[in-house]
């Protein structure tokens, strides 16, 4: 079994951001429906790709929020985010531990980092996007990033 190096945060290079989905939808009624707000449920998915060789990681951040009212019930007003982080991580192969006849595992450190930064990305990104919309100051909740390393991850937050 080869000896996994010590993280070092700064050897992760965040190289590219894309944007693959930005709805906003919302009901007939902005007006009516904006003042029943009470929260929102939050619902977040992603997935990895990693390319040891090239020293390089993909991660895809799928976020939908739904407005609800005071009964948690989901009112008619939903945004969908899907954004793509490119990482280039030097000396990336050396972050693996490798067991015989089992998959390489990533240091946890360098995965939880990941996505930290892509989820701190989201939070900004999705923020400017909803400005001057009805689901106008949408500012996803702070989260430990242990809770994105499942596929999916559901929050619920209060407004104000």
């Amino acid at each position: 079994m080869a000896k996994k190096k010590v993280f070092d945060p700064e050897e992760i290079h965040l190289i590219n951001v894309g944007s693959f989905k930005s709805i906003i939808d919302v009901g007939f009624d902005v007006n009516e429906l904006s003042e029943k707000f009470h929260a929102y449920h939050f619902c977040f998915a992603q997935k990895t790709a990693l390319n040891i060789k090239e020293g390089a990681a993909r991660i895809r951040l799928n976020t939908t929020i739904v407005a609800r009212d005071e009964k948690k019930i989901d009112l008619d007003a939903k945004c969908e985010f899907e954004l793509e982080f490119h990482f280039f991580i030097e000396d990336f192969a050396s972050y693996f531990t490798h067991k015989k006849d089992e998959v390489p595992q990533i240091d946890e450190n360098l995965g939880f980092s990941m996505l930290a930064i892509s989820y701190s990305t989201a939070r900004g990104i999705i923020y400017s996007k909803t400005q001057g919309s009805v689901l106008s100051g949408i500012i996803l909740p702070v989260i430990d990033p242990k809770n994105l390393m499942n596929e999916s991850y559901e929050i619920m937050s209060a407004i104000g």
